[in-house]
């Protein structure tokens, strides 16, 4: 597995015009790194807190496109989805409290700070970690960026090498946004 680091000070030095460009076009292949979290559904499966099961998990790593964002329904969905049909898939409500995790427990549980955290090197190996189908199917060339442990640093690799190194469920949980800031410019974003 390679993988490359870049610093989000580098880029500042460009000129303004090509910062805006690089941006633009870089966020196609920027990730988001979100830890949604359930609630007062939560029940741990058969009682144990020690057993991990990746269908029934208090907190869920989010890798989604910087010009996506997680479509908590679709989510929700998809997570009951991964249960087969009958008496084990959970109720349709199970999932509908998820909302994202405050910034200190995610920084309890990853060990990264704000624009840092990274899926590699987390605190709490424990937290499934779900790819945007998004990613996997549309993003060209095949390569993305993701926090790489602190604010100033990425952490870029091939995506089929980030899916088989984390053993990440894919899933379908994003939405385009309309339109992204760059620069205090609104530009049309490319979803």
């Amino acid at each position: 597995m390679q993988g490359m680091f870049i610093r989000g000070k580098d880029v500042e030095r460009l000129s303004c015009w090509s910062t805006m460009l690089l941006t633009s076009l870089f966020t196609h292949f920027l990730m988001l790194i979100a830890l949604p979290r359930k609630n007062k559904n939560y029940k741990p499966t058969n009682g144990s807190t020690a057993e991990v099961d990746p269908t029934n998990s208090q907190y869920y790593l989010v890798v989604v496109q910087y010009v996506g964002s997680i479509d908590m329904k679709k989510l929700a969905s998809e997570l009951r989805g991964l249960r087969p049909s009958g008496p084990k898939r959970l109720d349709p409500n199970y999932f509908t409290d998820m909302r994202l995790a405050p910034e200190d427990v995610s920084e309890k549980l990853t060990g990264y700070g704000h624009n840092g955290v990274s899926p590699f090197g987390m605190l709490d190996s424990t937290i499934p970690i779900i790819v945007c189908k998004n990613i996997v199917e549309n993003v060209r060339p095949k390569f993305i960026w993701m926090g790489g442990g602190e604010k100033d640093w990425k952490l870029g690799m091939a995506v089929s090498e980030f899916v088989s190194a984390l053993n990440a469920i894919v899933l379908d949980v994003s939405e385009p946004r309309a339109l992204l800031q760059v620069g205090g410019t609104n530009c049309n974003t490319v979803a």
